[in-house]
């Protein structure tokens, strides 16, 4: 299972963060789900995790027709079926 990280740019997601903590703390979602979503607030940031989760965890294990790549910033970066995982 992949993490999964939020880009909050302005908050945007503040309120989906919440309804998600509320239901943490209500114990209606597990923390071992809970622990797999991150939030920045910067796409600078979002690469940043995604070099800490790479090099923490390495590639994930999928099949080589699943990677691409995308640029973001000027960055080149690699994603697996649509979840970035790290900067090339």
């Amino acid at each position: 299972t992949l993490p999964i990280c939020i880009v909050n740019v302005n908050g945007y997601y503040d309120h989906m963060l919440a309804q998600l903590q509320r239901a943490v703390d209500e114990r209606l979602i597990r923390m071992p789900y809970a622990s797999l979503l991150h939030s920045v607030s910067t796409p600078a940031e979002a690469v940043e995790w995604c070099r800490r989760q790479k090099k923490r965890n390495g590639a994930p294990k999928v099949s080589s027709s699943a990677y691409g790549t995308a640029k973001l910033f000027g960055l080149e970066l690699n994603y697996v079926r649509g979840l970035l995982h790290g900067a090339t």
